[in-house]
């Protein structure tokens, strides 16, 4: 066998495997798309903070019974009112804005290292749709948050070797630092990449005035962004965005958890550089990659190892996983050694089938959407009597649900002491009045709500459960509408 026939084997089944988890992901994706109930239980409040983009209501506002918005920035909420302008007003243009943030991905990673390098990532990061909790496709910040940062990384990427082979690239790396800013703008947690990326041009003396204009277009974006949004919310952006998370506990089992769950898509790349190194092969790792994989791994570390750390957390994990993979599988790939080839196929395969889930027990059937039209018309009933609370928002409707639990759980173990109490007694104040003519729960007040159980049972008690109780999101928390309170 030729030297040519004995490395093109590996190439083919390190291609043939990553086109396989990318059609089979996608075919997952496509069939949850246009479900009409919440894949995941706070979908439908993200849709009711796009309907007040729409409507012209202010999104930043102090808490209250009436509102009270998530503590994410607002990029997802305004590029999800333009879909639904177009689309209309559900939530299948909310999770297009998601696919948006995935197709960013996947051409980042193949756009930085072409071809088999990069479509393997590809594989290596569609591999990873149930790891991460089988959140890619779903109405949330997370996947927009982290295309925008994927291309801000690429593009750094790109200008970071151009300035070691030719000079400055300054403009690529200004549009780098533009997608730096808009990541930031939709999840805020995207700024340890942002900043990483900035400090790794800035290091070095050759990609210093690549590294200026990455700054300067970075700021020029961000920070008149936050000013507008503070001064137009009257401080209540920045309050909502950051003072409210910070003091958030940490959630000491993840804190240790997180490099376990996290140890086939860390070791991953790790294992290629060095079976790169050992064959005299180039790894491909430079200042960029480096400190841009770490912050996105300190990203995720941070976000597990905090209370109310879910599955996305592992996405920017994912995501630095795939880049550095890919660097290295590229020299492996390019070795004079034939077994270079061979050795990288079996890693990258391995680590495929280690992480990669089946995604069935994530698709939607026909009985999840005949509870859901069935829940639906029951809770529509019921408002048609009067005001109804639904706080875990798991049936969109004509109406709003009034605060969302995630805002109150926020709310409930921040520092914000004041505000907390605040809230609270709106909300005791509101349910003494029995202001709402039933409330729908995702069960027992003493036992889904803690502290707050005694307060709700006061003034109401347990009609029942609902005749049909909502489908279970596929994706994330098994929080669904169970149950019906009206008042004593």
């Amino acid at each position: 066998m030729t030297e040519q026939g004995s490395t093109g084997l590996p190439r083919f089944l390190i291609g043939a495997a990553a086109s396989v988890v990318v059609l089979v992901v996608a075919w997952a994706m496509a069939a949850r798309l246009g479900v009409p109930f919440a894949l995941e239980w706070q979908e439908p409040a993200m849709l009711e903070h796009v309907l007040r983009v729409r409507s012209g209501e202010p999104l930043y506002v102090m808490p209250t019974l009436d509102f009270a918005p998530f503590p994410y920035p607002p990029l997802f909420y305004w590029v999800g009112s333009l879909l639904t302008g177009i689309l209309g007003e559900t939530l299948v243009p909310l999770r297009l804005v998601s696919l948006l943030g995935v197709v960013l991905i996947l051409g980042s990673l193949v756009a930085s290292y072409r071809w088999l390098a990069g479509w393997a990532a590809c594989g290596i990061f569609a591999a990873t749709y149930g790891w991460t909790g089988f959140w890619l496709d779903v109405a949330r910040v997370d996947s927009l948050a982290l295309g925008l940062g994927a291309v801000a990384f690429g593009l750094a990427l790109r200008a970071e070797a151009a300035c070691r082979a030719a000079g400055a690239s300054t403009s690529t790396a200004a549009l780098s630092g533009v997608a730096s800013a808009l990541a930031v703008l939709a999840k805020q947690t995207q700024l340890g990449l942002a900043v990483a990326l900035g400090i790794a041009l800035l290091a070095r003396s050759r990609s210093r005035r690549a590294g200026a204009a990455y700054a300067a277009s970075l700021s020029a974006v961000l920070v008149p962004s936050v000013l507008i949004l503070q001064a137009s919310s009257d401080g209540a952006f920045l309050w909502t965005t950051v003072d409210l998370l910070r003091g958030s506990p940490f959630h000491g089992p993840a804190v240790l958890g997180f490099w376990v769950e996290s140890a086939w898509m860390v070791a991953l790349p790790l294992v290629l550089a060095a079976i790169a190194r050992s064959m005299g092969a180039a790894t491909g790792w430079s200042g960029c990659l480096v400190l841009g994989a770490l912050a996105l791994v300190a990203t995720g570390w941070l976000g597990r190892a905090h209370e109310g750390g879910f599955d996305n957390t592992l996405l920017p994990v994912a995501l630095a996983s795939a880049f550095a993979s890919a660097a290295a599988l590229r020299g492996l790939l390019a070795a004079r050694d034939p077994r270079g080839p061979w050795l990288g196929a079996i890693v990258t395969l391995v680590a495929m089938l280690m992480v990669f889930q089946d995604p069935r027990p994530a698709m939607p059937t026909a009985a999840a959407g005949d509870a859901y039209a069935a829940a639906v018309a029951e809770v529509e009933a019921l408002q048609a009597k009067g005001e109804v609370w639904q706080p875990i928002s798991a049936l969109p409707s004509a109406r709003r649900g009034y605060a969302n639990k995630m805002a109150i759980v926020d709310l409930a173990k921040s520092q914000e002491v004041e505000k907390a109490q605040g809230f609270l007694r709106e909300l005791q104040s509101a349910l003494a009045a029995q202001r709402f003519s039933a409330i729908v729960l995702d069960g027992p007040p003493r036992l889904e709500w803690g502290s707050l159980g005694p307060m709700i049972e006061a003034s109401y008690q347990v009609l029942g459960p609902l005749r049909t109780p909502g489908p279970e999101p596929l994706t994330g928390a098994k929080n669904a509408p169970r149950l019906v309170l009206v008042p004593r």
